[in-house]
């Protein structure tokens, strides 16, 4: 089920249509465009805002993997260490507890499954865990991850 991204300011809306690559939200148009315009945002300034945010960074990873491929390097492994990099300098415990809390379907992430089954994931979560032991959010995704260990191997 799809979350509300729980705006109610035209300032709020305006921010949320700023955000970099906004256009590519899950809830972008029904939550930010006509929200936006429903407190009194114009359409035309709507498009203009989610246009002039957009970088493109899914198609600009897409376009660096087949890049790697074309030289016969692995875009897969290098990838995945770059963004485990990206992701362990730029962790934000708070930010993700406060996500985490707020999302009463966290139960049923169908993301974090994925990640707990893959081992290069699971490992990162665990080297997180070590930085920042009294996040949430890392202390659930373990605490699943050793349930479903225990009880599926």
């Amino acid at each position: 089920m799809q979350q509300p991204l729980r705006i109610s300011t035209p300032e709020e809306h305006q921010k949320a249509l700023s955000q970099t690559d906004a256009i590519l939200e899950q809830n972008i148009y029904n939550d930010g465009i006509l929200e936006y315009i429903n407190h009194g945002g114009s359409p035309l300034e709507a498009v203009n805002l989610l246009s002039e945010s957009y970088l493109g960074i899914p198609s600009m990873c897409n376009v660096t993997a087949a890049s790697i491929d074309s030289v016969g390097l692995d875009s897969d492994s290098i990838l995945r260490r770059a963004i485990r990099q990206q992701l362990k300098e730029r962790f934000d415990p708070k930010r993700c507890d406060d996500f985490f809390m707020r999302d009463e379907s966290h139960i049923t992430f169908a993301w974090l499954d994925v990640l707990i089954q893959d081992s290069h994931w699971r490992q990162t979560m665990y080297e997180l865990l070590e930085k920042y032991p009294s996040c949430a959010f890392l202390n659930f995704a373990i605490l699943v991850s050793s349930y479903i260990y225990v009880f599926y191997r």
